[in-house]
C-alpha cells in the first residue's frame, strides 16, 4: 500500500529563511542558524529547558512576528509595537524592511532555481554583535 501525504513544508521553509534574515541582520550568533554553523545537530536544539537554546528562543520572538508581517497576518505598522511589547526598544523600521526585502529575494531566488540546482546561504557574522539579547 502506498500512502501519500501533503506537507506544509513551505511553512518550515519561510520559517527558516526568516530566522536566517532575522539572524544576519542582528547579528545574531547563538540563534538557530549560529548554532548550526557552529556545528550543533537539530536534535541538539530541542526542549524547552534545553540551555544550549536560550538565546535561540528569545530570537524566536522576533521571527514570529516578522513571519506575520511577511505573511500579511499582522500590519507592518504594529510590528514595532510589538517588538516594544518583549522588551525590544530599539527602532526596527529599517530593520523591518531589510529583512522583508531579504525574505522576498531568496524565496524569488528558491522560486527560479532549476530542478537540481541548490541555493547556498553562507550565513556569516560581524566580530561584534549589533544586537544583545536579554532573558526577561
Amino acid at each position: 500500500m502506498i500512502l501519500h501525504a501533503s506537507l506544509d513544508s513551505f511553512t518550515y521553509f519561510l520559517h527558516d529563511i526568516v530566522h536566517f534574515c532575522v539572524e544576519t541582520e542582528l547579528n545574531i550568533k547563538d540563534g538557530f542558524w549560529g548554532l548550526v554553523s557552529q556545528g550543533y545537530h537539530l536534535h541538539q536544539l530541542c526542549g524547552k529547558e534545553n540551555e544550549l537554546t536560550l538565546k535561540l528562543r528569545l530570537t524566536e520572538q522576533i521571527v514570529g512576528p516578522v513571519q506575520s508581517v511577511f505573511n500579511g497576518h499582522m500590519p507592518a505598522g504594529l510590528f514595532q509595537e510589538t517588538m516594544e511589547q518583549i522588551g525590544f526598544s530599539r527602532d526596527y523600521s529599517h530593520f523591518l524592511d531589510e529583512v522583508l526585502f531579504r525574505i522576498e529575494h531568496i524565496i524569488n531566488e528558491w522560486k527560479f532555481l532549476p530542478m537540481g540546482e541548490v541555493l547556498e546561504l553562507e550565513f556569516n557574522t560581524r566580530e561584534e554583535p549589533s544586537l544583545i539579547l536579554q532573558n526577561f
